[in-house]
């Protein structure tokens, strides 16, 4: 099949770098939308239409090099300490890495919305590479005092809590 813009061309290399198809992207949107989970949907979507490439640092232990990120293209780097065990940057072994590496960040402490991860994918396009951090409220501002002089956006909840946990459920 003939590539017939650019943006196809990334998509096709950056599915290529990960091991997907066009459809098994699609599902991945479909799955991560029907968990409830519409940032993360945003983010695969991007990769889908050839917008970002994606990288996701699995936990607080793994060892992340330079060597391991996009170093050409917009890129995102994906960091998730909002887990209810959130430690902000000081318990994430990649976090001096990382924040070098970038150019922005997106330090997101709130509920998750297509609107706001967006704000990462659109960052990326601009300055080629953006960090999206996925944290509590109590560690948003150590996480955005990782970037000095790089832009970063802070999105942080009207009431002040994020996560809260989910109640109880009561069983009689």
């Amino acid at each position: 099949m003939p590539i017939h813009n650019r943006h196809q061309h990334r998509a096709q290399a950056a599915q290529a770098r990960i091991g997907c198809t066009p459809d098994d992207l699609a599902r991945a949107v479909a799955v991560a939308e029907q968990a409830g989970q519409p940032g993360l949907a945003e983010l695969l979507r991007a990769v889908r239409q050839g917008k970002i490439q994606l990288t996701h640092v699995p936990h607080r232990d793994a060892e992340v090099t330079a060597r391991d990120l996009p170093q050409t293209g917009a890129a995102v780097v994906l960091v998730g300490d909002d887990d209810y065990s959130s430690t902000g940057p000081a318990g994430w072994r990649c976090a001096a890495t990382i924040a070098a590496w970038a150019e922005a960040a997106v330090v997101h402490a709130a509920g998750a919305t297509a609107e706001t991860y967006a704000e990462a994918v659109h960052a990326a396009r601009l300055l080629g590479r953006c960090v999206l951090i996925e944290t509590d409220a109590a560690h948003a501002r150590e996480w955005a005092e990782r970037f000095p002089l790089k832009p970063t956006l802070v999105i942080v909840p009207r009431d002040g809590e994020h996560p809260t946990r989910p109640a109880a459920e009561v069983v009689q």
